[in-house]
């Protein structure tokens, strides 16, 4: 039940982020009093395109990757300390320093919802063998 409680809250953190656009950030930050806009463009000196902040990327919409995964240490049945998206049957996607600390045997725990254990038996527990 928790664990579900868990899951819903960052559902619902996701959704309400994924409605924030950088835009509405930069027009709340252009009507503060502390700084005029002819000020911010001066602060850093950086020129940048928000279309291109990641190299090659492009915005995903929030259905595009619906389903999340938990990371295990020391087995299975362990209790997950991390989570990530599924972006394609071979790939999790997660903050890095997740993983830098842990890669001795690590599993990637899919259709359960449960924290620790297999949960029911169309779930799946995966040894993550590379991490990027």
């Amino acid at each position: 039940m928790k664990y579900t409680l868990f899951i819903a809250l960052i559902s619902i953190a996701t959704a309400l982020a994924n409605r924030f656009s950088f835009s509405e950030f930069t027009s709340t930050l252009a009507s503060s009093p502390t700084l005029d806009s002819s000020e911010r463009n001066t602060i850093t000196d950086v020129e940048f395109d928000e279309e291109e902040r990641i190299y090659g990327g492009s915005n995903a919409k929030f259905l595009d990757y619906p389903y999340i995964v938990g990371l295990r240490a020391s087995g299975p049945d362990d209790e997950t300390f991390w989570g990530g998206t599924l972006m394609a049957p071979q790939y999790v996607l997660m903050a890095a320093y997740c993983l830098e600390w842990y890669l001795l045997d690590v599993y990637a725990s899919l259709g359960t919802q449960r924290k620790a254990g297999r949960g029911s038996r169309k779930s799946e527990q995966i040894r993550v063998i590379e991490a990027f």
